[in-house]
């Protein structure tokens, strides 16, 4: 009976590196490549449909009357998203998250 070994990678790999890693003894190998990646907050809030970005905004600068034009500005690149933005909008969406996730 053969062996097959399964094998994640983080890169796509081919024959010539899985035998320089030891694999010439087994019969089938199975690779998978893993793509993982990881969204930020910007991103996110200029895909995410679900959000109203208006009261977001009104929740990260409260005290301004055009925040939802700031934000839009922000988020369209015209003004930067700084990490203090980044991390005003978490600080919201997770809190958010939490009430969510407490309702039955």
């Amino acid at each position: 009976m053969g062996s097959i070994r399964l094998v994640a990678q983080k890169e796509p790999v081919g024959a010539p590196q899985l035998l320089q890693q030891g694999y010439a003894q087994v019969d089938c190998v199975v690779v998978i490549t893993l793509y993982i990646y990881s969204m930020t907050v910007e991103e996110y809030l200029n895909t995410a449909k679900d959000i109203n970005l208006s009261e977001l905004a009104r929740k990260m600068w409260p005290n301004n009357v055009n925040a939802d034009s700031y934000l839009y500005r922000k988020l369209s690149g015209a003004r930067p998203f700084t990490q203090k933005d980044r991390n005003k909008a978490l600080l919201i969406l997770k809190a958010l998250s939490v009430t969510l996730s407490e309702l039955e």
